[in-house]
């Protein structure tokens, strides 16, 4: 019996390794979509309060588009005026409108800019009328977005496994800083790396009429690729990827094909919205902006700056050795030069933080793979140090990554109630009279997190988000900006008390600007971020307005509102009376 059950366990080892020996591209793509997966419903639970559609991260400052806004419900999550939001509104905004004919434009910072971009929000719209919906939803939009990276990592994992190496090396591209921030924005880099990796390993395969559809899309999608298309046409002319087909038209045509489309395209943008300006901090001359950037992060000392900038160096660095040694084994290879100079040359815009640098050598991070391991007997390098090397800044890369994506989570989550650039208001002076109210409203928090798939597991137990209403009741003018010296200015707030001892606070709330002055008679509707007492038990939650640097309302008589809340050990909170 014993025998038998050892042949059985034997037999089925073998069994799952067949499977995964045979199945390996496929099986990395799963793991891959699990983990993105995971890590996407987790920022959106506890960075985005449930809301999937704020993954755009859209601004009151540029507004939502007309049909979007009444046919999608989409709000936006900067409430300031004042924090632009990211790019990735507009190009949500563009797949839903995309010759530019409705009032997008007026809802995008630079139209002719981002309109260059329209590659994958072409992607989205044809998916959104083949699924039969007229309007591009921002899940639709972000989902599909996934699934063209499962794409090119399955691809990518199936060029490696075809010469021998491990299929892991596509992981510090796929989880790099770079496409998880463009994945989770919406913004079209990362989806633009993807069709460029599918792009480059067609044109290896020598699949031409495949690689000149993806690299058109490639081009479409982000302009800079136009450079290595160019390239690869020069090469395909004078005969360097196939002797027999040099000078021959036909095929120089083929290769052509995504610089015709992109100049085609460009020239329509060009007569409908103007000609698109330069900006002189986007680019600049090689490493000046890296070198300027360096020195501030080191006056400042910004320790995670500095990480970021040696990882950008490290990733140029290897990008260049690698284009170089591989463009001997294939001269294909030598077209990356171009995209890596530019990478390279990035102007003060760009490097001032880490998401724009990191986000743009992200490519560099699949390249780098593909040229060491383009040899099927090892790497491509013959000296193992060299690879060795390559290899472990290769990991340190993919590890280090996961900092800055958490370090910005925590960004994103308080930029909702805290503007970026609150101004000094000199005429902001002590309050004489405190008559005012605030009341509560409901809690807006659970409702939208209805809609989001395994709320319950991704749920942001540590913070509340509550409707109030607040009333100025006195002949003063409320100003929510303070003075110099950081007092005078006007917040809703909250102290958390233990139900049966009402003498000492046991947490001073988070202050929440009103966002906008308040004239004596007047109201306004403001959600207020609370944070929640970390163990479950029944408390007393006060909201109370504050002048800072003066005095809480609550002291003087008005302006506050108490209620008793429980919160149970699932997380789940309830509003339970309120106190009279």
């Amino acid at each position: 019996m014993e025998k038998i059950l050892i042949n059985i366990k034997n037999y089925f080892n073998i069994i799952l390794f067949k499977i995964y020996a045979q199945r390996k591209p496929f099986l990395i793509t799963i793991f891959s979509a699990l983990i993105a997966g995971f890590m996407l419903l987790n920022y959106v639970g506890n960075s985005l309060f449930g809301r999937f559609e704020w993954l755009i991260l859209p601004s009151d400052k540029f507004g939502i588009p007309t049909e979007i806004a009444e046919k999608t419900g989409l709000t936006t999550l900067y409430k300031d005026y004042i924090h632009p939001g990211w790019d990735g509104q507009f190009y949500y905004y563009i797949s839903n409108d995309l010759l530019g004919v409705k009032d997008t434009k007026d809802h995008i910072d630079v139209p002719g800019y981002r309109y260059q971009r329209i590659g994958f929000p072409l992607l989205a719209k044809a998916v959104s009328i083949i699924l039969g919906k007229r309007v591009v939803s921002v899940s639709l939009y972000i989902y599909l977005y996934l699934f063209i990276l499962m794409i090119a990592a399955y691809f990518f994992a199936g060029y490696l496994k075809k010469r021998n190496h491990s299929v892991f090396w596509i992981l510090p591209w796929l989880f790099s800083v770079g496409v998880q921030i463009t994945f989770r924005h919406g913004l079209v880099d990362g989806a633009a790396d993807a069709i460029l990796l599918l792009s480059i390993l067609l044109i290896l395969e020598r699949k031409y009429i495949f690689y000149s559809i993806m690299m058109t899309f490639a081009c479409l999608t982000k302009e800079s690729n136009v450079s290595i298309a160019f390239m690869i046409f020069i090469m395909g002319f004078l005969g360097f990827l196939e002797e027999e087909k040099k000078w021959k038209i036909s095929f120089a045509f083929l290769l052509a094909i995504p610089g015709i489309v992109f100049i085609s395209w460009y020239a329509y943008i060009s007569l409908h919205f103007g000609a698109i300006e330069k900006d002189d901090t986007l680019i600049g001359l090689f490493l000046v902006g890296f070198f300027k950037c360096l020195v501030i992060a080191i006056k400042q000392k910004n320790q995670l700056e500095l990480l970021g900038l040696c990882l950008y160096f490290i990733i140029l660095f290897l990008a260049f050795i690698l284009e170089f040694g591989a463009g001997r084994k294939n001269k294909i290879f030598y077209s990356l030069l171009l995209i890596t100079f530019l990478n390279a040359s990035f102007g003060s815009m760009v490097m001032c933080h880490y998401s724009g640098y990191l986000k743009n050598t992200s490519s560099l991070l699949m390249f780098i793979p593909i040229m060491l391991f383009y040899d099927n007997q090892g790497c491509v390098f013959k000296n193992k140090i060299i690879c060795f090397l390559i290899s472990f800044f290769m990991a340190i890369v993919f590890f280090t990554g996961l900092i800055f994506i958490n370090n910005f989570h925590k960004d994103v989550f308080f930029a909702r109630f805290f503007p970026i650039n609150e101004t000094v208001d000199p005429d902001a002076i002590p309050l004489s009279d405190f008559s005012g109210n605030i009341h509560f409203l409901e809690i807006n928090r659970d409702s939208k997190l209805i809609t989001m798939p395994l709320a319950n597991i991704f749920m942001n137990n540590n913070y509340l988000i509550i409707d109030v209403n607040i009333s100025n009741n006195s002949k003063q003018l409320w100003h929510w900006q303070r003075t110099a010296a950081g007092t005078n200015g006007i917040r809703a707030s909250y102290h958390w008390f233990e139900e049966n001892n009402l003498d000492k606070p046991i947490i001073d709330g988070i202050r929440t600007p009103l966002l906008t002055d308040l004239a004596g008679g007047n109201s306004i509707d403001l959600e207020m971020l609370i944070k929640m007492p970390s163990r479950p038990g029944s408390y007393l939650l006060r909201l109370s307005l504050v002048q800072e640097g003066v005095a809480w309302f609550y002291h003087m008589g008005s302006g506050f509102e108490d209620w008793f809340v429980t919160i149970l050990p699932n997380g789940k909170v309830f509003f339970v009376e309120k106190r009279k």
